[in-house]
């Protein structure tokens, strides 16, 4: 989350992950407006695969990191 926080303070918009998804809503809204928070689980193959349309159809090229 620390991380998060010195990216948003920088003007980056954020997408937290956690396999809680209510613990990554709850902690995007700690960081304000433009922040997403979604439920995941990064080792689900699944999951990975349609990561990039989300991350792609909601923040802008470039400003993505990783």
């Amino acid at each position: 989350y620390a991380c998060a926080e010195r990216l948003a303070a920088e003007g980056v918009r954020c997408c937290l992950l956690d396999l809680n998804a209510e613990q990554a809503a709850a902690s995007a809204r700690r960081l304000g407006a433009g922040h997403i928070g979604v439920g995941a689980d990064v080792t689900d193959d699944g999951f990975r695969g349609s990561f990039n349309w989300r991350q792609t159809s909601y923040f802008a090229y470039g400003q993505v990191r990783f």
